[in-house]
């Protein structure tokens, strides 16, 4: 029950638990209906929908995508940065949804910021000298 309270189960989980309280509690599903109404049983079953679809290409891509892309990144990256950025945000849905993640190094210098900090806090510091000396 906790892993499906928390929203971390995947679709044959789901799905087990699912069947085995219908199994269970026969008329917890016209129970459901009722409660719900059609219109909101219809947003969950298409809410179920892309649930089965995602599980379906997380399926697909999980096994070689990863490992591809982190072997792939010194060109890809280079040569199609849009397309690297958009298969490590998917690579990263799949690993990191799920608890598993991946090692990337990003081959350009991350900007650092350490004079913009050190202005800011010298006029912090500046403005409470001067409320210490009033």
């Amino acid at each position: 029950a906790e892993t499906f309270i928390k929203d971390k189960t995947n679709w044959l989980t789901f799905n087990r638990l699912a069947l085995k309280a219908a199994r269970l509690n026969p008329r917890l599903i016209p129970w459901i209906w009722e409660q719900a109404g059609t219109r909101d049983l219809l947003k969950w079953l298409r809410s179920y929908i892309a649930f089965t679809f995602d599980s379906l290409v997380s399926w697909l891509l999980l096994g070689w995508l990863p490992d591809w892309l982190k072997g792939s990144q010194s060109w890809l990256e280079k040569l199609f940065p849009a397309l690297w950025l958009r298969l490590l945000s998917l690579s990263y849905t799949l690993t990191e949804g799920i608890g598993r993640s991946i090692k990337v190094k990003l081959h350009y210098p991350i900007p650092n910021y350490e004079q913009e900090q050190t202005g800011i806090n010298l006029s912090l510091k500046r403005s409470e000298k001067a409320q210490e000396g009033r």
